[in-house]
């Protein structure tokens, strides 16, 4: 079907030309004064006797091509007023489906540009994957979280361009058990207990490099009120989570913004992504 639509206007030029020449054809040896040059010359006696002549003979004897070709001629010089008007018109509509012909190969020539240009920047682009590896809690044999050390977590480069870290939001808070935490905004992060980074130029992220984030645990019972409705075990426990944005770019010029939530499960002693598309989400901003 491809194939079809893009030889199609070739198709139709080459059958617009072809009766155009065969109208040609017919208006000059149906018309009077050619019929009267044929008469004159005594070759036939009219012109459909002509039409029932075999090609044979029109190679074996040659004054039949001599006769055409002489009639012709008479008829181009009586009519010459209006076959040069005729061919005017045939150069304008030429050099109009010319210019759209020429129109329509430049337009598939950017759009063919365009096409692997998005296609390059799509391969290339770098992609972020967002991982803990360290939880900063430890969970004792009778289920109570305790904190120890620093929450680690990093944001790994699987693509194959660098990325160009430009602003990071996050919050590690404990929510009560059947809910979620509030998401940020990324266009207007509520700061509070959110971290906020604004990087400065040329803090990149390489091809299978990571960047590493860290969050102190160690105060958590006391800045957050509900920890301890998490560190106890009990059939109401609080949940931990880790959420929020990272906005970066690549060297195309593309700006990406990608959110990221996990929450820690205490059977599993790691954290896990959770959450809906407004937590968790990939969009190219520019």
């Amino acid at each position: 079907m491809l194939k079809l639509r893009r030889y199609l206007p070739d198709v139709l030029w080459g059958l617009g030309t072809a009766i155009a020449l065969s109208v040609v054809v017919w208006f000059v040896v149906s018309s009077q004064g050619f019929r009267d040059c044929e008469q004159h010359q005594g070759q036939y006696p009219t012109a459909q006797n002509t039409y029932d002549k075999s090609a044979a003979i029109l190679v074996s004897d040659p004054s039949v091509v001599s006769i055409w070709l002489s009639c012709s001629g008479g008829f181009a010089n009586e009519n010459g007023a209006a076959i040069t008007a005729l061919a005017t018109i045939a150069l304008v509509l030429s050099t109009i489906l010319l210019w759209r012909v020429t129109k329509v190969s430049a337009q598939a020539g950017r759009d063919s540009v365009d096409i692997a240009r998005r296609a390059l920047t799509e391969l290339e682009r770098p992609f972020l994957a967002f991982k803990v590896s360290q939880t900063g809690v430890e969970v004792d044999s009778l289920g109570v979280v305790a904190p120890k050390g620093n929450l680690i977590s990093f944001f790994e480069n699987i693509g194959r361009t660098p990325a160009i870290l430009i602003e990071h939001c996050d919050h590690v808070l404990v929510v009560p058990r059947g809910e979620f935490p509030q998401p940020i905004d990324p266009d207007n992060p509520q700061l509070g207990e959110t971290r906020r980074t604004v990087f400065p130029i040329g803090v990149a992220i390489g091809p299978q490099l990571h960047y590493s984030l860290e969050e102190n645990m160690i105060p958590k019972p006391m800045t957050d009120p509900l920890w301890y409705g998490f560190a106890d075990n009990s059939k109401t426990r609080a949940n931990l989570f880790v959420y929020g944005f990272l906005r970066y770019g690549d060297i195309f010029g593309g700006h990406y913004l990608m959110g990221y939530c996990a929450i820690f499960v205490i059977t599993a002693n790691r954290f896990i992504p959770i959450g809906g598309p407004e937590y968790n989400y990939f969009r190219k901003e520019q």
